[in-house]
């Protein structure tokens, strides 16, 4: 009966330790959440074009209307000059 005790006693205790060592997948996949920074990348590359098109947007806008403006300035010198 001890015999037997000690082997059940025995296989108890690897069973927990191997569990214990095993981790479930759901933990896995936090873990690689976690640690990923692919995501990251991709917001970052995201706010840099957003910041560009703002910033062409708007340098664009002010050169047409400076542009806009210097050619109404040139049509009224040539109809002056008539």
């Amino acid at each position: 009966m001890c015999l037997l005790l000690r082997k059940v006693t025995r296989l108890v205790d690897a069973i927990s330790r191997a569990h214990v060592r095993r981790k479930s997948p759901l933990k896995k996949f936090m873990q690689k959440f976690r640690k990923g920074e692919s995501g990251a990348t991709a917001i970052e590359y995201g706010l840099i074009a957003a910041l560009i098109a703002v910033v062409l947007i708007t340098s664009l806008g002010r050169l047409g209307n400076n542009m806009g403006s210097r050619f109404n300035q040139v049509a009224n010198s040539v109809g002056t000059s008539r």
